[in-house]
């Protein structure tokens, strides 16, 4: 073994998610929830802030919206 552990004592536990915590709603009740208006868009990104997980991409995406766009969507 990599760090010598002693095998009996070790448990593996694999990554997931909380289902029970963690499962889809409707659009708008999410809006609704979150005290949005009903035709408001939403950018929902789920997993751990780390570059493997590409959330730099979505602010870079974010980011490129005409500022027009951005401010009519974020009223």
């Amino acid at each position: 073994m990599l760090y010598n552990a002693d095998p009996r004592k070790v448990t593996v536990i694999p990554p997931g998610v909380g289902y029970c915590h963690f499962y889809p709603i409707p659009a708008d009740e999410a809006r609704q929830y979150i005290g949005l208006t009903p035709d408001a868009r939403m950018i929902l990104f789920v997993g751990r802030i780390e570059p493997l997980k590409g959330v730099a991409t979505l602010i870079k995406a974010v980011a490129c919206l005409r500022p027009q766009e951005l401010k009519n969507r974020c009223t």
